[in-house]
């Protein structure tokens, strides 16, 4: 396992602002719990992104929907540089996406 890796859980990831509705860090054997924030959680189909960092790791960013409370969740990381995960900071990347829909020719 990977201790000390920090991950992020993204309602509706391809919305304009989606809402972090979980955090968590890996524990010493690379094990996490995290609590999921959003109403409907566990029974519904909820669009989910998971961010993962960890300081000599490649960042990794995986977009599914959110399975239910009896399954888990396995992250592998690569060695490496962090990268740019997707997030508040890349606005102009989500408002295009966003937008999409009305841009069509």
């Amino acid at each position: 396992g990977l201790p000390g890796a920090e991950l992020e859980l993204w309602l509706d990831p391809d919305r304009l602002r989606p809402r972090r509705v979980g955090r968590a860090v890996t524990d010493a054997d690379g094990r996490f719990a995290m609590p999921v924030d959003a109403e409907g959680a566990g029974l519904l189909m909820l669009d989910v992104r998971l961010d993962t960092r960890r300081d000599g790791f490649a960042s990794a960013s995986q977009a599914f929907v959110l399975p239910g409370a009896d399954r888990r969740i396995v992250v592998t990381m690569k060695r490496g540089e962090a990268g740019r995960l997707p997030g508040g900071d890349n606005i102009v990347d989500q408002t295009l996406r966003e937008a999409e829909p009305f841009l069509r020719d």
